[in-house]
């Protein structure tokens, strides 16, 4: 029987099937008021074994459709545990203290460290080259950052390039930026305690993305500053 969401209970969708996503929907269950409705999976046939699992009435493979689906009234989006893939790309023209990286953390993301502040906020590349390398290269996003920052409350400073998906740059993007959270716990950067991030170039104000690491996955969340309202058709 589907339970439908009432005033006194909240209808949860979950994207993701990792084991993250097992440890929210536990301790989920000691509220009487959370009501699992949905699991998103891109793939069909684990969508259907998570569900069986954890008896889920509705399966998505399409994000679409779950944001549309009445079905739901919030969503927790599980972020996937990393892989950290091969590359061969020269790191030369970069900061040199940390190394470039290639982290798959549900999007493939391209890590990249530049020299000065300066220079992450100001640099603007062509749309259509950058869509070209990363179609090239089987590159989702590029993220660039620097450990300086505008206000000294935050860790680092970061930009998000998603040229591949029919846009230059996304304004704040908890996915990248938790890949950056795996980026800094692998080379020592990070504690894994609460941390902020600025992200944005010199032609906004910076969003903030908030970071933490717990059960051996890294968590986002943050704040961004609406400058537009509207739907976006690719």
């Amino acid at each position: 029987m589907q339970i439908m969401p009432t005033k006194n209970n909240i209808s949860f969708g979950i994207i993701g099937t990792n084991t993250i996503s097992d440890k929210i929907i536990s301790a989920a269950n000691e509220d009487k008021r959370f009501v699992l409705s949905a699991i998103y999976s891109r793939k069909q046939e684990t969508a259907i074994a998570f569900a069986q699992k954890h008896n889920i009435p509705n399966i998505f493979t399409s994000l679409d459709e779950m944001a549309e689906s009445p079905k739901i009234d919030a969503v927790y989006i599980a972020s996937p545990e990393p892989i950290y893939l091969s590359n061969s790309w020269s790191t030369q023209q970069f900061f040199s203290a940390n190394p470039l990286d290639y982290i798959d953390a549900g999007n493939r993301i391209l890590i990249v460290q530049m020299n000065t502040l300066s220079e992450v906020m100001s640099i603007y590349p062509n749309e259509q080259d950058l869509k070209d390398f990363t179609l090239a290269n089987d590159i989702d996003v590029i993220l660039i950052f620097c450990m300086d920052t505008k206000d000294i409350a935050n860790t680092a400073h970061t930009r998000v390039f998603a040229a591949k998906y029919g846009y230059l740059e996304d304004p704040a993007t908890g996915s990248a930026n938790a890949a950056f959270g795996y980026y800094l716990l692998k080379n020592g950067l990070w504690n894994g305690e609460m941390i902020t991030l600025e992200q944005g170039g010199n032609d906004r104000e910076c969003n903030i993305i908030s970071l933490y690491y717990e059960n051996k996955s890294v968590h986002f969340g943050g704040s961004a500053t609406t400058k537009i309202d509207g739907v976006y058709y690719i």
